[in-house]
């Protein structure tokens, strides 16, 4: 079970907790993977099924539930950032976009821009060079694309 010693007296009357309810949140706040079974819990803690599903679907001990959860795993913040930048540097996009989310503020910049607002236009000239590239890189120098070679009708024998 999880130790849960940085609990201050003041969070344990912000949300009203006697001894139960912190051997509660204990068990609550293990990943599920690792979680005693629910009638485990009520045994262990002396209290009926509905007590347990009422806790559990509690907003006032969610709350208590994700500032302990966020205490508890404080420490392993920096390795976990670490670990994201290795994955973002090895070309994973997802690790990329937390890591500068978290760490940029990247996200807050996206919120600013209005979802209405046009992308920026591409100049005609460039749009012009790039699409010269790629003709010269599929299709040659010598070959007509598709869409210039002659089309074939029913008496022309082309």
């Amino acid at each position: 079970m999880l130790d849960l010693t940085p609990i201050t007296e003041t969070e344990i009357k912000k949300y009203d907790l006697d001894e139960t309810k912190i051997q509660f949140l204990q068990y609550t706040m293990l990943p599920k993977a690792l979680r005693p079974h629910r009638q485990y819990i009520c045994a262990k803690l002396g209290i009926p099924d509905y007590r347990y599903y009422i806790w559990l679907r509690d907003p006032q001990m969610n709350e208590a539930r994700r500032e302990l959860v966020k205490q508890y795993y404080k420490d392993d913040v920096p390795d976990i950032l670490m670990a994201m930048k290795n994955e973002a540097l090895a070309g994973n996009e997802r690790a990329a976009r937390l890591f500068l989310e978290y760490v940029e503020d990247f996200n807050k910049h996206e919120e600013r821009l209005s979802p209405f607002q046009p992308p920026e236009m591409i100049p005609v000239k460039e749009v012009n060079i790039i699409i010269n590239n790629l003709e010269q890189k599929f299709y040659g120098n010598n070959q007509p694309r598709e869409d210039q070679r002659p089309v074939a009708t029913a008496g022309s024998g082309v």
